[in-house]
């Protein structure tokens, strides 16, 4: 009776140590998601995280936005919008200078 019960108790902590680490959400993870852009800054993110939590993700420099992870059930879900590039606003009148819009209405980053 007791290496039946031995073989349960192991069977059990087995089965919850694989099933709690599959529940994480890593990094690759998400860098191969559609969420992921390249105006992120993922340096300062972990490998992995556990289920349940909330991960913020900064943007790159000329950009800004307010970006969040949660991670549930081993998948990433996107919380807030992605980065946009920041707005320069109006140079303003120049004496001796012409300026004009390559792409774009706005003046921005870059």
């Amino acid at each position: 009776m007791s290496t039946i019960r031995r073989s349960c108790v192991l069977l059990l902590w087995m089965y919850t140590l694989t099933f709690v680490k599959s529940q994480e959400c890593t990094l690759q993870q998400f860098i191969n998601s559609d969420l992921y852009d390249s105006s992120f800054n993922t340096t300062n993110l972990e490998a992995s995280y556990t289920d349940g939590k909330t991960v913020r993700v900064s943007c790159n420099v000329g950009f800004n936005g307010f970006f969040k992870l949660v991670c549930s059930k081993g998948k990433w879900l996107s919380r807030g919008s992605k980065c946009k590039l920041k707005t320069c606003g109006h140079p303003g009148d120049a004496q001796f200078a012409d300026f004009h819009l390559e792409k774009g209405e706005d003046f921005v980053f870059g």
